[in-house]
Order: C-alpha cells, then sequence, then structure tokens
C-alpha cells in the first residue's frame, strides 16, 4: 500500500492513523519493518500494545477450567509452528523502541477493551522525541473522537503542525 501511495501521490506527506488492533498493526509495521524512514507520522487511537495480553483476557472469558498460563502457552507454540510468529513477536510496545516517526498515542483512562496502559506502554518505548500522548478520563474503547470530537480534532492538528 505505502508503495501505491508514495507512486500516485508523490512528495506528499504520508501517515497512518490507526485505532485499537489498526493501531497494533501500524506500530507492528512501522517497527519491524522499518517502514519509519516513509512514514511521516503515526497516529494510534486506543491501540493494543501486547497481543499476550489480548489473548489471556479472551481466554479468562473462556471459563473452561484449563489454567489461562498453560492455554497461553500452547497456543504460543501452535503460533509458531503453524504461523510462524509468537505473541512477543507481536508485541506493538517492544517494536516501537526504535521508530524515528514521531507518533502520537490517544487513549482514556475507562477503556474496558484496550485499557490506558497499553497506550501508556507504547508512549513510553517510543524515543522521547518523537512522542506525545493524549489521555482522556471517560471515553470508551474508540470514542474518544466522539466524547472530545473539538478537542481531538485540535491535537491531530497541533500534532501535525508540530511535525511537518
Amino acid at each position: 500500500m505505502l508503495d501505491y501511495v508514495e507512486e500516485y501521490a508523490p512528495e506528499q506527506r504520508i501517515g497512518i492513523w490507526g485505532a485499537s488492533y489498526g493501531g497494533a498493526t501500524a506500530g507492528l509495521a512501522l517497527g519491524y519493518e522499518k517502514m519509519d524512514e516513509r512514514i511521516d507520522f503515526l497516529i494510534l487511537d486506543c491501540p493494543i500494545s501486547s497481543m499476550k495480553w489480548m489473548v489471556e483476557q479472551e481466554m479468562k472469558s473462556m471459563d473452561i477450567g484449563i489454567p489461562v498460563s498453560y492455554m497461553t502457552w500452547c497456543g504460543n507454540i501452535i503460533n509458531k509452528l503453524k504461523l510462524g510468529f509468537t505473541y512477543q513477536d507481536a508485541d506493538v510496545a517492544d517494536a516501537m523502541k526504535d521508530v524515528k516517526t514521531p507518533v502520537l498515542v490517544i487513549n482514556s483512562k475507562i477503556d474496558s477493551m484496550t485499557p490506558y496502559f497499553m497506550g501508556k506502554d507504547i508512549y513510553d518505548r517510543v524515543p522521547e522525541n518523537n512522542r506525545e500522548i493524549w489521555t482522556t478520563d471517560n471515553a470508551e474503547h474508540c470514542e474518544i473522537w466522539l466524547d472530545y470530537n473539538q478537542e481531538y480534532r485540535d491535537k491531530i492538528d497541533d500534532f501535525l503542525k508540530s511535525h511537518k
């Protein structure tokens, strides 16, 4: 997709804006594929930082009587054998540790799908001169833009202006 955009919009700034799993995908792409040299900015709205944590939460909700730690361990082995990656390979916070692209993390303290710590983990791993975080107190998952619409717009605008 990036090749396509570069071909049909040459000399334009290119950014990625991902929410939830989309934020995780964008973070992994920049971190592992070294795409940060081709991307001018990254906005992560309620991003997932840890695949392992998400899998564990889902397994806990199943309540099937098998310890979650054992199911996670087995699932990690199956992922590696069948899909070629482990849960650690999909750790967004870890992938972002050397990203040169400016990153804005947007999250909420009451988000039950991607808790506050996920956005904070990513923010903490991005090099200090390339990161910003905006946290609200009371918006549900991916609803910050609804609950704080004008402030959301202003934060994005300020971020983009400061990273031309």
